[in-house]
C-alpha cells in the first residue's frame, strides 16, 4: 500500500491514475459521451463492459480508471475526504500540469449518475464486516476406520459435503470451511428457496413504484 498523509491507496491506483493522465483528450471525452448514456450497473467492470469496443483500446484500463473514481466518490460522500486528499495519495511524482488534468478528468467522471450509483450500490453491497466473494460444496465419500468383522463384508463409511465460503474481511481474503450432511444441505436450499422468492416479490415491488431495480 503506497501512503500519503493519513490516507492509503493502492499501489495499482496510482499506476492506473499516472496511465490515466496520458490519455489523450479526445480519448477521454469520447469515454464520458459513452458513460452518459450508460445504464446504471453495481460495479465498475460492468460499466466498462458496456463502453465495449467503442471506447480505449485498453479495456482493462477503463475499468481500473472507472473504479477509481468509484472509490475517490466513496471517500468523499462516506468518509468525507477531499478530493485533494485523494489526489495527493494518487498523484504523488506528478507535476502540478498532470495533477490537474486528473483532478478534471476525476471531476468529470465522479459527476456522472452512472459512477455515483455504482458506487452508492457498491458501498451497499460492500458495506458490512464479510463480504461473499465466491462459494463451492465439495461432496466427498469417507471410509470410517473401522474395519469389518470377518461376518461383515462391508465397510462404514459417511457423505461429507464441504461447504466453502470465500470472503473478504478487513482487507484481506479468507477462506471459510463448513462440514455438511444432506439434512444441512437441505436445509440451506431452503433457506435460499426462501430468499429467491422474498427477491421475485420485492422485484414485483420495485416495478409497481417505478424504482429501477439494478441488474446484478
Amino acid at each position: 500500500m503506497a501512503t500519503a498523509g493519513k490516507l492509503s491507496v493502492p499501489d495499482s491506483d496510482k499506476r492506473t491514475t499516472a496511465l490515466f493522465a496520458a490519455i489523450a483528450d479526445d480519448e477521454f471525452s469520447q469515454v464520458i459521451d459513452l458513460l452518459r448514456q450508460a445504464s446504471p450497473r453495481i460495479s465498475g467492470d460492468e460499466l466498462a463492459d458496456q463502453l465495449g469496443e467503442n471506447a480505449w483500446s485498453d479495456k482493462d484500463l477503463i475499468s481500473d480508471v472507472i473504479r477509481v473514481a468509484i472509490r475517490m466518490y466513496k471517500a468523499r460522500s462516506a468518509n468525507n475526504i477531499k478530493d485533494d486528499e485523494v489526489l495527493a495519495a494518487l498523484c504523488q511524482g506528478m507535476d502540478e500540469q498532470e495533477i490537474e488534468i486528473v483532478r478534471k478528468r476525476f471531476r468529470s467522471l465522479t459527476e456522472l449518475p452512472a459512477v455515483q450509483i455504482a458506487a452508492l450500490a457498491e458501498s451497499e453491497l460492500t458495506g458490512h464486516s464479510r463480504v461473499l466473494l465466491a462459494t463451492s460444496i465439495l461432496t466427498d465419500l469417507r471410509l470410517l476406520p473401522i474395519l469389518p468383522s470377518e461376518n461383515d463384508a462391508f465397510h462404514f463409511s459417511l457423505l461429507v459435503h464441504q461447504l466453502k465460503i470465500k470472503n473478504y474481511h478487513e482487507g484481506e481474503t479468507q477462506d471459510m470451511y463448513f462440514a455438511m450432511d444432506e439434512n444441512d444441505l437441505a436445509e440451506l436450499k431452503s433457506v435460499i428457496d426462501g430468499a429467491l422468492s422474498r427477491s421475485r416479490e420485492l422485484r414485483a415491488n420495485a416495478a409497481e413504484i417505478k424504482s429501477f431495480l439494478l441488474p446484478l
